[in-house]
């Protein structure tokens, strides 16, 4: 049994493919994590009997936990799948503009929608981590705990994945895209 992709893009983590007569939706990671399948890369897996994904249609079902288990029946589909995913190049996913906003100012944004002001005399970097840090001990983050888990985050998804993970966090994602997309403020 031969999986494969219908859909594996730089600018998204979610993958699409098929195997056999079902199809499948992943989240596919560059590095393994411990909410990952097996702990493995793929944090969600959706494998279903239907042209888009629709809970109900699943066969076998994957959110940072087991939802919907490989039967016996569905066992050689999802090996192909794994095998696939698991095995598959690493991305170079591109974050490094999004809607033509650079990464500072989206530290800048995140930083803002805070309530932090800009220190002149600290890094954005720099003040991105401590604001996460800050974050964290005040218990947003419940599998973050302290600052040498702020570093491993930041060492395993870069400061970049941090700073929009804390501005999804604040305002949305959709939020803030529509805000890049208008050029709020004068930071855009």
């Amino acid at each position: 049994m031969q999986a494969y992709f219908t859909k594996f893009d730089n600018d998204s983590n979610w993958v699409k493919g098929e195997v056999g007569r079902f199809r499948f939706d992943a989240k596919l990671y560059n590095t393994p994590s411990r909410l990952g399948i097996d702990g493995g890369r793929v944090s969600v897996l959706a494998i279903f009997d239907g042209e888009r994904f629709n809970h109900n249609d699943c066969e076998v079902y994957y959110d940072r936990g087991w939802d919907i288990e490989p039967n016996e029946n569905m066992m050689d589909y999802f090996d192909a799948v794994m095998e696939l995913l698991e095995n598959s190049e690493e991305r170079d996913l591109d974050w490094g503009e999004i809607g033509g906003v650079n990464m500072e100012n989206i530290y800048i944004t995140a930083l803002d929608l805070a309530g932090y002001e800009l220190e002149d005399d600290i890094s954005v970097e720099n003040q991105v981590r401590n604001m996460f840090i800050d974050m964290v001990d005040g218990g947003m983050y419940s599998d973050v705990r302290n600052e040498n888990d702020v570093d491993d985050l930041i060492g395993k998804i870069g400061l970049d994945g941090v700073a929009r993970m804390l501005v999804r966090s604040m305002s949305g994602y959709r939020e803030f895209k529509r805000m890049v997309e208008i050029g709020w403020g004068n930071k855009f």
